[in-house]
């Protein structure tokens, strides 16, 4: 997949509806970034869960990790707070991505709510 990056007229529009991104077509000559909330249904994990979309660099919560990582933690004496990219179910705040991902985001079936 070959594209041209945008090199001038970058501009930020914040005035512009949701539904007019997702109703841009994949081939136009505006495009968009998004910063946005998204979360998605139940539903959908299971279906989705070898992997999750939009990823994000945090460090991952003790509370998430599995009986086994908990183990080899301890085993290790691992004491690591760096972010890790992390592909997870959990709510996306404030998340970044390219309006086409997006538009792919809620075919699977994501919730998004504009962020101002």
């Amino acid at each position: 997949m070959v594209q041209a990056l945008p090199y001038k007229d970058i501009k930020f529009a914040n005035d512009t509806e949701l539904e007019t991104i997702l109703n841009t077509a994949d081939d136009a000559e505006t495009g968009y970034m998004v910063e946005i909330d998204i979360s998605f249904p139940k539903s959908i994990h299971k279906r989705l869960k070898q992997m999750p979309p939009c990823p994000e660099a945090l460090i991952p919560k003790e509370e998430w990790f599995s009986e086994y990582q908990k183990l080899v933690r301890e085993k290790t004496k691992s004491n690591t707070t760096c972010a890790k990219l992390v592909p997870h179910f959990h709510e996306h705040l404030r998340y970044c991505i390219h309006y086409r991902n997006l538009k792919f985001i809620k075919e699977l079936g994501g919730y998004t709510g504009a962020r101002a």
